[in-house]
């Protein structure tokens, strides 16, 4: 079983992502970042197994974090703007990896 460089790059950025996330607990303990960064470290693993559900998962997540991320900056325009924008651009290259020809069938979807 091979796995392709765009799994391993959306992969990869989960478990960024997971990291990010425990970062934010370290410094606010609230256990909502917690079960996100467990949960990106589940995605990362399951994308890397090629399941199904990581690929379904991960696209969801994706989508929440693009269209939430957009919300805050309408909401709060210059100071959370700023710190949101890099997460949208990432949760948008990942939508788009995730949803390539080459990917899809990868995962037959």
């Amino acid at each position: 079983m091979t796995i392709s460089s765009e799994v391993k790059i959306i992969s990869g950025l989960e478990i960024f992502s997971g990291l990010i996330y425990l970062i934010y607990f370290s410094a606010f303990y609230s256990p909502i970042f917690l079960i996100m960064s467990i949960i990106s470290f589940i995605i990362a693993f399951g994308l890397l197994r090629l399941y199904k559900w990581a690929w379904f998962l991960c696209l969801l997540i994706s989508l929440f974090g693009v269209i939430s991320g957009i919300l805050i900056t309408i909401i709060e325009w210059y100071y959370i703007a700023i710190s949101a924008f890099p997460k949208i651009i990432i949760d948008i290259m990942v939508i788009l990896m995730l949803l390539s020809k080459d990917v899809r069938k990868e995962f037959k979807i």
